[in-house]
């Protein structure tokens, strides 16, 4: 990467004011990024300036190892810049470690980010208006509307006691900062707290760490420090060149490819054009009356696409058939597809209900279960659901949410123990169910042939399929017998996910806080020893990917190492 283009500055950052026509401004001999009209400016302002100084030359050496990682360059998608590798990456390693470029409180609302900019050096300033760039879809929803009239107005009282400020806080400028914090605004939840009695709640603006694109299948993922730095990790192998990507929304895994887009387009005010949504949506599989495996949505074709076996005959005289497979034709399944969606939609529907049901208190946990079991065992749902289907993730993290919310706000009712291992067993089943989507997904050709990578695709999501209909599904056993108090299932769901090592090839930040949450509702359902089994699978990788957060990791690593007898997570659980 190379190094950012000096900005001639033409304001003081001590009285705001132009510079003289034939005289540049002096920069501070230290970070190179004030700049001031004479020694007199210089001095005044420094009881101002010094708090950041150090700062700026600290972020100065940052970018000087940046410059050995990660380069940006200009995206010909038109996008706006994008950020690539100039080595190879494995995963865990670090990719980007970079301080904010602005730090603001959030308690503060729009203030803090206007004070925080408003006191920026004119350098930082250009670099923060940089990431703005053109939303892809019209933003005048009701609540956009909102956040801009509290900003206006909140810019304009500032601007009352910061007079200095008007000509750097303009009208302009405060419109492309909202859109900014809305894409590239990170919340440090890691970030230390100055005081014990003034905890913040810190918002970052960073210029690198902004710049990699949105990817439903990413290749790094985002963590903070307790210093308010944030740092890229590879989450997979990184080859040189390659472009950086991380989701910009949570679940990515656990989205169909409709799900993902209109999270996108509300919250980021984008439609994603990445590989997979190009492809085909593998989390929405079709089950079709007369077929035994399932058909998928392709939006590069346009179309729902399938495969069938060839026999030997037909695979010899089709050279683009991988492992002996075809496209099936479907021009005449209209009906059946429309069939499938209104009962997907009718499925979804009865879920929403019982959530809302359950959160008005109109129903207990316990009738939850019940209606649940009869759902997911009923001949609607094994007609139209198929194992690899998001509808089984949505279903399980409800089971799991719910579940462990009443066992712990009802620790001594006679149910407390089962309902925690419905959350285990629901959060067991979608951690696996992660693990081999994102398998597929980073076993998906890279070449750009639509009609062959379409065919090689469905043929591996065919053979998923055929691999999650063949496994034992612990969620279904645990659901058709939860009348029953026993720990069978929850025993037999852990051997399950541990009965094999970790493939660094689908680990993700996510579903090691899966395999996490797993691991507390093991504790509190006193099942140490599964608790203990399941995070040693994890270990290496929570230390990887810094998941959970560094408090958390620590106490992984004592209750491992003392197999059991120290348990700190003990007041913490309920």
């Amino acid at each position: 990467m190379d190094p950012p283009p000096l900005i001639q500055a033409t304001i003081c950052d001590c009285c705001g004011k132009a510079k003289h026509p034939d005289k540049d401004l002096l920069k501070c001999g230290r970070c190179r990024q004030a700049c001031y009209h004479d020694k007199v400016c210089q001095k005044k302002h420094w009881p101002t300036h010094k708090a950041i100084c150090r700062q700026l030359v600290q972020r100065a050496e940052e970018e000087a190892l940046q410059r050995q990682s990660v380069q940006v360059l200009p995206d010909t998608d038109n996008k706006g810049r994008v950020l690539i590798a100039l080595k190879e990456f494995a995963p865990g390693d670090v990719v980007l470690l970079e301080s904010p470029a602005v730090l603001f409180d959030t308690r503060l609302e729009y203030r803090g980010l206007l004070q925080a900019f408003g006191s920026a050096t004119v350098h930082t300033q250009q670099r923060v208006l940089d990431l703005h760039a053109s939303p892809h879809a019209t933003i005048d929803s009701p609540a956009r509307q909102q956040c801009w009239a509290r900003l206006e107005q909140q810019r304009v009282a500032y601007l009352q006691a910061h007079p200095q400020a008007s000509t750097v806080l303009t009208q302009n400028t405060a419109e492309k900062l909202l859109a900014i914090i809305e894409t590239n605004g990170y919340n440090l939840f890691n970030a230390a707290a100055t005081t014990t009695n003034d905890p913040k709640q810190w918002m970052g603006l960073f210029v690198l760490g902004s710049m990699p694109e949105h990817s439903c299948n990413p290749n790094v993922t985002l963590n903070t420090t307790r210093d308010c730095k944030i740092e890229l990790l590879a989450e997979r192998s990184i080859a040189k060149g390659d472009r950086l990507s991380f989701s910009y929304i949570e679940g990515i895994y656990e989205k169909c490819r409709e799900q993902r887009q209109a999270s996108l387009l509300e919250q980021k005010h984008f439609t994603c054009l990445c590989a997979r949504c190009f492809g085909i949506d593998e989390c929405r599989p079709l089950l079709l009356p007369g077929m035994t495996d399932p058909i998928f949505w392709n939006a590069q074709l346009h179309k729902y696409v399938g495969v069938k076996a060839l026999s030997s005959s037909e695979a010899d005289n089709d050279d683009n058939a991988p492992s002996s497979m075809t496209l099936l034709d479907l021009t005449n399944e209209d009906a059946s597809v429309a069939s499938f969606l209104k009962a997907e939609e009718e499925l979804m529907l009865k879920i929403h209900q019982l959530e809302q049901s359950m959160e008005q208190g109109k129903i207990s946990f316990q009738s939850v279960l019940t209606q649940m079991a009869s759902l997911m065992s009923s001949t609607q749902w094994k007609s139209t659901i198929h194992p690899l289907h998001w509808l089984n993730l949505s279903a399980c993290n409800f089971l799991s949410q719910a579940g462990s919310a009443t066992a712990r706000m009802q620790p001594a009712s006679d149910g407390a123990m089962r309902w925690l291992r419905v959350s285990i067993v629901a959060l067991l089943h979608n951690l696996t169910w992660v693990e081999r989507t994102v398998r597929v997904l980073r076993h998906q050709p890279t070449n750009n042939n639509g009609a062959s990578q379409t065919l090689t695709t469905a043929a591996v999501c065919h053979n998923l399929a055929q691999e999650i209909q063949n496994h034992d599904n612990p969620v279904r056993q645990i659901i058709t017998h939860i009348l029953f108090d026993n720990d069978v299932d929850v025993k037999r769901a852990v051997g399950i996910v541990c009965a094999q090592p970790v493939d660094e090839t689908c680990v993700t930040a996510d579903s090691l806080l899966t395999a996490f949450f797993a691991g507390q509702d093991l504790l509190v359902a006193g099942h140490a020893d599964l608790a203990i089994m399941l995070y040693q699978r994890y270990q290496e990788w929570f230390h990887k990917l810094k998941q959970p957060n560094e408090e958390n990791r620590q106490r992984i690593d004592v209750l491992i190492s003392s197999r059991g007898n120290t348990n700190p997570f003990a007041n913490m659980l309920l």
